[in-house]
């Protein structure tokens, strides 16, 4: 890292340890004043959807943190029946996971994308990797924004921000180094097998979803 490290030591005194390093420019994040905009959408609705209870558990926790209201659903089927029925409320940001066992996200939203009630709201789709299909829903305008996982705490809050202003964020608006790096060792370590050693049933799901 273009450093050195050193240690002074004295006996019966103890030891000092010294380093110096470069490092490169921090990827931008969200400032105070993101977070502060996204307390002001008070009493918004968010519907998200994720067959991953772990990952509705994140979202849901930390979007209520700044007082959304949030409804989450593991299953397309049951917001299609809502929809059917013509029970279904209005949201002002959908969040939808791109693979999931029944239906995909994008095949999801597109049969939402004929309901009055989700015509217009802004759509994310999260995804594990770098998907060509969505990155060409939001070149085509379909899509607000697209969160590459594992989705951190300041992307969510970035993201959730700016369609709730109406602005669009482009992938790379919204990755940073870790993204980046998770794209380039899926590729290096897909089909490998791996043994996870947890007791904590939350974290194995976590854990499950990330490396998968």
């Amino acid at each position: 890292m273009g450093g050195r490290i050193w240690v002074d030591s004295m006996f019966g005194k103890g030891s000092t340890f010294g380093f110096t390093a470069r490092f490169g420019v921090a990827p931008q994040v969200p400032t105070e004043t993101d977070i502060h905009t996204a307390q002001s959408f008070t009493g918004r609705q968010v519907l998200v959807v994720d067959d991953n209870p772990a990952m509705l558990a994140f979202i849901r926790a930390e979007l209520e943190r700044i007082d959304l209201h949030v409804d989450c659903y593991q299953s397309p089927d049951q917001i299609l029946e809502q929809a059917k029925r013509r029970i279904g409320k209005h949201y002002d940001l959908l969040i939808i996971d791109a693979l999931m066992p029944a239906m995909g996200g994008m095949e999801l939203l597109e049969q939402l994308s004929t309901d009055d009630t989700f015509t217009n709201t802004p759509a994310v789709l999260m995804t594990s990797y770098d998907d060509t299909s969505a990155n060409k829903l939001l070149e085509q305008q379909k899509l607000h924004a697209l969160m590459i996982k594992p989705i951190k705490q300041s992307m969510l809050l970035q993201v959730v921000s700016n369609c709730l202003q109406g602005k669009k964020s482009s992938p790379k608006s919204v990755e940073d180094n870790g993204e980046q790096m998770v794209v380039k060792y899926s590729r290096l370590l897909g089909g490998t097998n791996w043994l996870l050693a947890e007791d904590n049933e939350i974290n194995q799901m976590l854990a499950k979803e990330l490396l998968e």
